[in-house]
């Protein structure tokens, strides 16, 4: 108190040297309704593509008064990106919830639902984890002031008795990643994999199109292969693809019909309006150029991607694990000490 004192002035009817709540003297009232706050709501709201969710939870305390008006936490995470966008606390609780709910039943392209709260706790880490490591923090200011008590919430989420989860969600709210042999059979017998004949290329090349959407989605935190959006099909068409992946003539000419396929047959799985699946398949047609473009200038490739693509072009046989060592070696060696003689040369 002492510090306190000589860094902060006294009030101007405080007397220089003035000692408040001497010892002995009675608590304040609102010291017992600390940390009295209680869970009363889990929700979830966003686009029904599934891009981006805003997870919430509300929370009250017994006596209002004293310990506070009920409040509401909201975390909008953008599963594109695998990063917490924004993060706040606002209040009154039941008029933030209500018009969420009132602007999802208006507009077709959102939705609003409970969700119990382990649904909640069991997206939410991988999000914050990836953007506290991440080197650009969201923009807004309340991710900084509000972060340290919205997570002090959700340690009270994890601290209840949380019941058995209800019925499955409605597949346009949150759909639901299938194991791998299951979509890719489901996939197969679909009236939109028929629109696959005739086109170009072989069955080996359907086989790694199809392989290449699986692995773009286990790459993300959702790891969910339904979802697809216009934002979902120009980061895996112009970023995750070049930068990730190889791709010979026939893989090149046909993965966009693939992908086109794929989305049309997601799009009926999880009922998404059709106007809306439509305007992913219209993106995919209005990026199939500058897909070629970066596939082709391999400039996106990562280091991996960038070893492989050398390797092929130096004709080495992937089957022969000798070969495969003796040149990367020599690759890896390039790369240490410039000086080097190159792989294969």
């Amino acid at each position: 108190r002492a510090v306190v004192d000589g860094l902060v002035p006294p009030a101007a009817d405080e007397p220089p040297g003035a000692v408040a709540d001497p010892p002995g003297s009675p608590a304040p009232p609102w010291l017992a309704e600390l940390g009295t706050a209680r869970p009363t709501g889990t929700y979830a709201y966003g686009d029904v593509y599934g891009d981006q969710v805003n997870y919430l939870a509300t929370f009250a305390c017994p006596e209002e008064t004293l310990g506070g008006p009920d409040h509401v936490i909201s975390i909008l995470i953008d599963r594109n990106l695998d990063m917490v966008k924004d993060l706040f606390i606002a209040t009154p609780a039941a008029v933030v919830i209500e018009r969420l709910r009132d602007s999802a039943a208006e507009d077709e392209t959102t939705f609003f639902a409970e969700r119990p709260p382990e649904s909640m706790l069991a997206a939410l880490p991988p999000y914050l984890a990836s953007t506290d490591a991440s080197s650009e923090l969201p923009g807004s200011e309340s991710f900084g002031t509000d972060r340290a008590i919205v997570l002090a919430r959700l340690r009270l989420l994890a601290a209840i008795d949380v019941p058995e989860a209800g019925p499955e969600s409605p597949p346009e709210a949150e759909p639901t990643t299938l194991p791998d042999p299951e979509y890719l059979a489901a996939f197969r017998q679909s009236p939109e994999a028929d629109r696959l004949v005739g086109a170009p290329g072989d069955a080996a090349a359907l086989t790694f199109c199809l392989e290449l959407i699986g692995r773009h989605a286990a790459a993300r935190h959702d790891r969910d292969v339904l979802r697809w959006s216009p934002a979902a099909v120009r980061r895996f068409l112009l970023d995750w693809v070049p930068g990730h992946a190889i791709l010979d003539a026939a893989d090149r000419a046909l993965l966009p019909s693939v992908l086109d396929a794929w989305v049309r047959w997601a799009g009926r799985v999880q009922r998404l309006p059709p106007r809306l699946v439509a305007v992913t398949i219209t993106t995919i047609a209005q990026v199939r150029r500058g897909f070629l473009h970066r596939v082709l200038s391999g400039t996106l490739r990562s280091p991996a991607a960038e070893a492989v693509a050398r390797l092929l072009a130096d004709g080495i046989d992937l089957d022969d694990e000798a070969a495969v060592a003796r040149w990367l070696d020599a690759y890896n060696a390039e790369r240490d000490d410039p000086g080097c003689p190159t792989p294969n040369r």
